[in-house]
């Protein structure tokens, strides 16, 4: 059985700001098993990640504010706006968010973060950075983390293999090698060996 949580501010920081509803007089019921398609597949995806192990508070953050666009959505019938230009992240505001990873790639990122740097709400710089780079902010920063993983394993052999996950953000070894073996499709280890580097 999986029980998810929503944060009330989560849902009514959406409904304002995405659908322009008083968050105070809106009121989203429990669901139990729901039926529609779109909420099971956030909820398994948050299950299914969360099974991984520990330091994926930047994908929860995101699958929440999705989660509540869809609750949203199942009670209020509410449909998404047709796309338009500014569901596009900005080149300039891009650029910053990505140098931004790229300097705290160890770090904790969170999407709070990134969206305080694009100067963006969470749920609009999540939306607005997929609709950019068809990744959430999550995939990018898993991306660009087993990228320079993969730098490490090619140039150094003498660090272990916890040393090249903490050095690229990852919570632990046994995080750092699902992941990499998922991008990649070989095990941090193999793709050491494949490298020649002992």
């Amino acid at each position: 059985m999986v029980v998810v949580y929503l944060e009330p501010s989560v849902v009514a920081q959406v409904a304002t700001e995405s659908f322009q509803l008083d968050s105070t007089r809106m009121v989203v019921p429990p669901f139990y098993s729901p039926e529609a398609p779109e909420l099971r597949s956030v909820i398994l995806s948050l299950y299914s990640e969360l099974r991984i192990g520990s330091g994926v508070q930047l994908l929860v953050h995101s699958l929440a504010n999705i989660l509540a666009v869809h609750l949203i959505r199942h009670v209020t019938c509410a449909h998404r706006p047709p796309p338009t230009t500014e569901t596009v992240l900005p080149r300039p505001k891009l650029r910053t968010v990505i140098e931004y990873v790229m300097e705290n790639l160890e770090r904790s990122l969170t999407l709070e973060q990134m969206a305080s740097v694009a100067q963006l709400t969470p749920y609009h710089f999540a939306r607005q950075f997929k609709a950019t780079t068809r990744m959430t902010p999550y995939q990018y920063v898993i991306e660009r983390r087993v990228e320079r993983a993969q730098q490490l394993l090619r140039i150094n052999g003498e660090l272990s293999l916890a040393e090249v996950a903490a050095r690229t953000g990852f919570s632990d070894q046994s995080q750092f090698t699902s992941l990499f073996k998922r991008i990649v499709g070989i095990t941090p280890r193999q793709f050491r060996v494949s490298a020649g580097i002992s």
